[in-house]
């Protein structure tokens, strides 16, 4: 019996995941679009690195950016949001939140996808829920590392001639708003017991502890 909407975001996260892994070995690889346009080979002659040993290079630092942005900084995020107040339930909101929002994403985009909808799920965390704090600076500063991280792994897997510059620009604009706007699956279809929108507003004091 499912329990909260935040019960259902993780198994949406699940659901998306699974149907990605699905669709990304049991399709046939010669079905994929690989036509060339003048944009993307535009973009790859200006940003593609001369030597194989500067593209491997950047293939190496853009997978270390990837893991900043849709890993470390959500992660760190919540945890942080976590050591303030000590809410677990809303710890697990967060936590359900993101695995919808990067399963979702990578279903709809594959991997390249992803580094944007890890910045858009810091900048939703930072600033629709407080997770740094109040301040101005506490909002803006996980903001602009996600998105520079996000912005740095497109630049370098262009030039490790890893993915085409729509690849990322797509990617990035799918992934911030699926990130920071609020997901859906089919679950949501279903009716169960909601609590969130009760709890959120309720006095902290009256809210359930670990």
């Amino acid at each position: 019996m499912l329990k909260s909407e935040s019960s259902v975001n993780f198994y949406h996260g699940l659901a998306y995941i699974g149907a990605t892994a699905g669709i990304r070995f049991g399709a046939d690889p010669g079905s994929r679009w690989s036509s060339r346009n003048s944009f993307d080979t535009g973009i790859r002659d200006g940003l593609r690195l001369s030597s194989a040993s500067q593209r491997k290079d950047a293939d190496l630092i853009s997978d270390l950016t990837l893991a900043l942005s849709i890993g470390v900084l959500p992660s760190l995020t919540i945890g942080v949001k976590f050591s303030r107040t000590q809410d677990c339930v809303e710890t697990w909101d967060m936590f359900a939140d993101a695995m919808e929002s990067i399963g979702l994403t990578l279903f709809a985009t594959e991997l390249v996808k992803l580094v944007a909808a890890g910045a858009g799920l810091t900048w939703s965390f930072a600033v629709k829920r407080d997770a740094w704090g109040t301040s101005s600076t506490a909002r803006a500063a996980p903001c602009a590392l996600g998105v520079a991280a996000a912005l740095a792994t497109g630049l370098l897997r262009i030039s490790a001639d890893r993915h085409w510059g729509s690849d990322v620009l797509a990617g990035f604009g799918i992934g911030a708003l699926v990130g920071y706007f609020d997901t859906w699956g089919p679950l949501d279809l279903l009716k169960f017991c909601r609590f969130r929108w009760r709890y959120r507003h309720a006095d902290r004091a009256a809210r359930p502890s670990c």
